[in-house]
C-alpha cells in the first residue's frame, strides 16, 4: 500500500476524518515518532523571513526516557514453541544480521556499533509461519536523532516475507521507543493481517479499529473498541479480520487503555511488513549525511497550550509534504510548537538538502484547524552560535530563541532588567534586544 492508497482508505473507512496532511506519508515512514524512518524531501526555496513577534511565557518539555545501561531480556531464556529447535534459531539470527545493514534507520548509524551477539527472545508458530522476535545491544553514537552516547537494544521481527516466501527481518521496533502504554508488536504475514504482540509483564489490549467522536466543542476523538490479549509463552498473536485493515489494528501494554485518543494523535500505531521492507535500503553503506544541532528527539511548547501530544504536532505540521522528492533530505526530530494569543500556530524545525547548510524552517497556521500553513526560511544555522536558533515570528509575534541545555534571560533596553527565560527554549517579547545565553551575551538586530 502506497500513501494514497492509506490516505483513500482511511478517508473511506472513516467518513469526516480530516486527516493530517502528511498523515499517509508518516505512516509509511514508521507509524509514528522515531523520525529515523520519516526523511521527507525539501523543495529547493523557501519565503524569506518577515520580521515581528509576542510575550514571553513558561517551557513545557517532553524527551525521552533516559537511555538504559543494559537489558535484562538478553539474558533470559528463549521463550516460545521453536525455543528447543536449535537449526531455527540459527537461521533467525543468521537473518537478523543480513537484514540490519538495511533497515531505514540504519541510515542514522543506530546499528554502526553492535555489541555481542544477537539473542532469539521467542521463537514460535505463527499463522504467518515460524517467526522470532530477535534482540542485539547495540552502543548508539550521538547524532541528530540522538541526544546522547548510551546502549540500548535493538529488536526486531524475523519471519517470512509472503512476496518471496523467504525468512527475513521484516521489521524492527525503533530504537528508543518506550513510552508508557506503547506496547511492543508487530503487524506482518500475507496482507499483514498477523499481529504478534510481545509479553513484557503487563496487561496487553488490542483494537482492530476506531470511530471519530466529535464533542459539543468541536473536538474530534478517536474511540477504540478494546479487546484484551492472552499471552502464552511470551507472545499473544491475534489475526486481524478480513473486514479490517491492519492499519488501523492498534496495541496498547498496561491496565488502562485510553477510552478516547485525539485525531491526530498515531502513537499507538506502528509500520507493517509490507511499508518496512518497502522502505528498505538498497546500499547498506548508505549514510544520510546531517549537520543538524543534535538535541534529539524533544518537543518544547511555548505560548498559548495548544493541547495536542507531541506526535499530532509533527504529524500535522512538522514533515513537510512539499517537499517530498529529494532523497538527501532531512528534518530534526526535535520541534518547538507555538500557541500566540491571537490564535497562531507556529512548528519550528531544522532541515538540511545533502551537503548544504542547515536551515531553520517555521510553519505558521492561522489556527490548530489549519490544514494548510506557510513555510518560511529562517536562514542558516550556525551550530557554534551562542544563540543558534533564533527566529522572529511575523507580525508581532514575537522572538523564539532556543539553545538546548542554556538558561535564558533577556532584556528590552541596554540599561532594562534582566528577565527569566527559563531554559533550552523561549518566547521573547518582540522588543527584546539583548539575551543572556548561560553567561554569553546576544544582542538581537
Amino acid at each position: 500500500m502506497n500513501a494514497t492508497e492509506l490516505r483513500e482508505h482511511l478517508h473511506g473507512t472513516t467518513p469526516g476524518l480530516a486527516l493530517p496532511p502528511a498523515f499517509a506519508e508518516t505512516v509509511l515512514r514508521g507509524g509514528r515518532r522515531r523520525r529515523a524512518r520519516r526523511r521527507l524531501a525539501v523543495a529547493a526555496s523557501v519565503v524569506a523571513v518577515v520580521a515581528v513577534a509576542a510575550s514571553a511565557t513558561v517551557v513545557t518539555m517532553r524527551e525521552d526516557a533516559p537511555v538504559p545501561v543494559a537489558d535484562a531480556r538478553l539474558t533470559m531464556p528463549t521463550k516460545g514453541d521453536l525455543a528447543g529447535d536449535k537449526a531455527f534459531l540459527d537461521q533467525a539470527r543468521h537473518a537478523w544480521q543480513e537484514g540490519l545493514p538495511y533497515s531505514p534507520e540504519a541510515r542514522d548509524g543506530y546499528y554502526d556499533d553492535l555489541r555481542g551477539d544477537p539473542h532469539v527472545y521467542w521463537a514460535g508458530s505463527t499463522p504467518a509461519g515460524r517467526a522470532a522476535v530477535v534482540l542485539q545491544q547495540v552502543y548508539v553514537h550521538r547524532n541528530n536523532q540522538v541526544p546522547e552516547n548510551g546502549l540500548r537494544t535493538a529488536e526486531g521481527l524475523v519471519a517470512i516475507d509472503p512476496g518471496d516466501g523467504q525468512l527475513k527481518l521484516v521489521t524492527t521496533r525503533m530504537i528508543g521507543w518506550d513510552e508508557p502504554g506503547v506496547a511492543d508488536y508487530y503487524k506482518f504475514g500475507p496482507d499483514d493481517r498477523t499481529a504478534l504482540i510481545v509479553d513484557n509483564g503487563k496487561p496487553l489490549h488490542y483494537a482492530f479499529d476506531f470511530t471519530v467522536v466529535q464533542g459539543d466543542d468541536g473536538r474530534r476523538d478517536l474511540r477504540f473498541d478494546w479487546s484484551q490479549a492472552e499471552p502464552d509463552d511470551g507472545v499473544a498473536i491475534v489475526t486481524v479480520p478480513p473486514d479490517r485493515s491492519p492499519w488501523e489494528m492498534v496495541a496498547f501494554e498496561g491496565s488502562d487503555p485510553p477510552d478516547l485518543l485525539p485525531v491526530g494523535d498515531y502513537s499507538l500505531m506502528t509500520t507493517t511488513a509490507s511499508s518496512y521492507l518497502m522502505l528498505r535500503l538498497t546500499d547498506p553503506s548508505y549514510r544520510m549525511h546531517s549537520d543538524l544541532l543534535p538535541w534529539g528527539e524533544v518537543t518544547w511548547e511555548l505560548g498559548e497550550p495548544l493541547g495536542l501530544p507531541p506526535i499530532a504536532l509533527d504529524g500535522r505540521w512538522g514533515v513537510f509534504r512539499s517537499m517530498a522528492q529529494q532523497k538527501d533530505y532531512v528534518v530534526s526530530p526535535w520541534t518547538i510548537a507555538v500557541g500566540l494569543p491571537d490564535g497562531r500556530v507556529i512548528i519550528l524545525k531544522q532541515s538540511q538538502v545533502g551537503t548544504a547548510p542547515p536551515r531553520l524552517i517555521a510553519k505558521v497556521a492561522p489556527d490548530l484547524t489549519a490544514e494548510t500553513m506557510n513555510l518560511i526560511d529562517g536562514g542558516t544555522v550556525d551550530p557554534e552560535a551562542i544563540l543558534p536558533v533564533r527566529f522572529r515570528i511575523p507580525d508581532g509575534g514575537g522572538w523564539v530563541v532556543a539553545d538546548k541545555g542554556k538558561q535564558l534571560r533577556y532584556r528590552t533596553s541596554p540599561d532594562g532588567p534582566w528577565q527569566d527565560a527559563g531554559r533550552d527554549a523561549a518566547l521573547l517579547p518582540d522588543t527584546v534586544r539583548e539575551i543572556l545565553v548561560g553567561d554569553d551575551y546576544v544582542r538581537l538586530s
